[in-house]
């Protein structure tokens, strides 16, 4: 392997899987980041960063599968044939400049910054060492690409380009509010230098939009029906990019952050603006929307794959959704009678964001043999003003009606329908609109046949479809794929809302690791998920024996808003990724015949 792709591989290993613990540089490595990298991998101490990594490797067995999670970094800096010179104690970075950049060559426009303990001892790692004007040059060990090195600070600047490291920057990378904090306090970041990356992309973005919408128009190719909602897709094009124009205008920060710990891996997602921008704003709004109280309350108690809640202020929801819907809705109306259509159904979206408060949903874990109900059933719980929600909601239904009886399917052999039908049934006192989506093959074609016999097996009996209507003037309950009994629960949870999901162990102890205030959270149960599909192979024929502890900790992930900046945080517990590797194991054992596997004793 050459050296320079030996090299960003090292160091993008590093980025994977040294991201942990504080260094005594820790700030100094972005002091000497050049202020127009683009962006910039900041990983802290890597001495405690390997401790750590060696640790929850030694968990989750990972050393025995692979022997240089024993010790990761010495294994990196052995292949590298960088053992002279490094702090390990120290700061690492690696810096990403414009491709297009006339100094630079753009396949070498990169900064690695390691840390040293003597700059001397450190240029011993390469051969055939020249000294000129402050910069070495020399080869990797096993390698014939020459890299560039400069001493600045504490640190030895590398690269493959030797004028990305000539003359030490008088201006770099400054960070303040979130992202500041964020590189403090988290063990590696991926930076975003916006101000860099602005003035990068959005003349990119200006000059090949029009080329973009031009190669759009290009391959509708010739059908009239396909031409007349040309101005739609451009629509829908500009809205996006028009969307990404005003984040790269009004964004102040981009981070992405990792943590580990004993307890599990944190990562964050993290966008700052301008208070006075649109982006800023929207944010400050919806953290007045955050209510007190639970965002999981009026579920009922059951087991599911996945549950989550959510809060808006309908204020800035609708505006938001208004500046979406609004330019596509003005094409679609010039677009037939389907546009038409169409578009009533997306206006019906503004009507159901100004009404909806708060909602909460979940997948319940389904029971049933394969056929006898479906796989996939949905519960929400919808607050706000409940007659406008359903308004809104048989808006996009009708439009959804109107839309699938446009597709053509002609040469299709399974025809697809859409069906909505207000006051269906009534349970429990409460009225139920239904919506269906039907499949319905032809009988002379096997794979038709097929397909749809393979439909009735994931979804049972009742088919793609689901009901839903006003417990009272406050609550809308939607529910798709489940039975009466499971609807009949929905409302007399509704009715009387409770939490029953966030005081469970391995909840409580996931969203410990959350922002405590949130506008979203969702929670991911993979043990309910593996096993339910353990037992769904064994129904297909295929027998796979998997044993997980009872009440693992979900994955969890919640949206907030912290001043002009919105977050997204993520949480995975060691137990849970611990158990799965020890179940996958064990599984995979089990089809090679080991003990108590397929070709052993109690196989299945």
């Amino acid at each position: 392997m050459k050296p320079l792709r030996r090299g960003v591989l090292v160091a993008l290993s590093l980025a994977a899987f040294l991201f942990v613990s504080r260094g005594r540089a820790n700030a100094q490595v972005l002091d000497q980041v050049p202020s127009n990298a683009i962006a910039v991998f900041k990983v802290k101490n890597l001495a405690a960063s390997n401790a750590k990594i060696i640790k929850m490797a030694k968990a989750l067995g990972l050393d025995q599968m692979a022997p240089d999670f024993a010790d990761p970094l010495g294994a990196l800096t052995t292949k590298m044939h960088i053992t002279q010179g490094l702090d390990k104690a120290g700061d690492l970075a690696f810096a990403f400049f414009d491709p297009e950049a006339a100094h630079t060559k753009p396949d070498k426009n990169m900064l690695l910054l390691i840390p040293v303990t003597d700059y001397q001892a450190f240029l011993g790692n390469l051969k055939e060492v020249k000294e000129e004007g402050g910069v070495a040059e020399g080869k990797a060990t096993d390698g014939n690409d020459m890299l560039y090195v400069a001493h600045w600070g504490q640190f030895a600047a590398m690269s493959p380009d030797r004028t990305v490291v000539a003359t030490k920057p008088l201006k770099t990378m400054k960070l303040a509010g979130l992202a500041a904090k964020e590189a403090a306090s988290k063990d590696a970041v991926l930076l975003a230098n916006m101000d860099a990356l602005r003035r990068v992309a959005l003349p990119k973005l200006k000059s090949e939009r029009p080329k973009m919408l031009a190669e759009l128009e290009k391959n509708m190719g010739t059908d009239a029906a396909a031409k007349k909602f040309m101005p739609v897709v451009r629509a829908i094009v500009n809205v996006y990019l028009d969307g990404v124009e005003s984040f790269l205008t009004d964004a102040t920060s981009g981070v992405i952050s990792f943590n580990l710990a004993d307890e599990g891996i944190s990562t964050t997602a993290l966008a700052e603006f301008k208070p006075e921008s649109d982006w800023g704003k929207t944010a400050l709004e919806l953290k007045a929307g955050t209510p007190d109280g639970s965002l999981l309350a009026g579920l009922p108690d059951r087991k599911y794959y996945a549950f989550g809640g959510s809060a808006s202020n309908p204020k800035v929801t609708e505006r938001v959704v208004t500046t979406i819907i609004d330019p596509i809705a003005k094409e679609l109306n010039g677009a037939g009678d389907v546009g038409k259509q169409i578009a009533d159904a997306l206006q019906s979206l503004k009507l159901v964001a100004s009404a909806t408060q708060s909602s909460a949903s979940g997948y319940v874990v389904a029971n049933g043999a394969l056929g006898q109900e479906s796989i996939f059933q949905q519960v929400t719980v919808i607050r706000g003003d409940a007659k406008k929600i359903k308004e809104g909601e048989a808006g996009l239904f009708k439009g959804l009606t109107a839309f699938f009886a446009a597709i053509p399917q002609d040469k299709n052999p399974t025809k697809m329908a859409f069906e909505y039908k207000p006051a269906a049934k009534t349970i429990d006192g409460v009225s139920f609109d239904a919506y269906d989506i039907s499949m319905k093959a032809d009988p002379n074609d096997p794979r038709a046949a097929q397909a749809q016999q393979m439909m009735a097996m994931v979804y049972g009996p009742n088919g793609m479809g689901g009901v839903m209507g006003t417990v009272d003037e406050k609550t809308l309950v939607v529910v798709q794929g489940g039975s009466d009994k499971l609807l009949s629960e929905v409302i007399a949870a509704a009715k009387n809302p409770a939490d029953h999901l966030s005081s469970s162990p391995g909840v409580k102890a996931v969203a410990a690791h959350l922002p405590e205030k949130r506008v979203l959270e969702y929670y991911i149960r993979v043990d309910q998920v593996v096993s339910s599909a353990v037992r769904y192979a064994a129904g297909f024929g295929f027998p796979i024996k998997v044993r997980l502890p009872p009440n693992l900790p979900p994955i969890g992930v919640a949206a907030a808003t912290d001043g002009p900046a919105y977050r997204v945080d993520s949480f995975i517990p060691t137990q849970l990724v611990e158990s799965l590797i020890a179940a996958g194991i064990e599984a995979y054992t089990n089809m090679q015949g080991g003990p108590g596997g397929a070709g052993g004793p109690g196989g299945l």
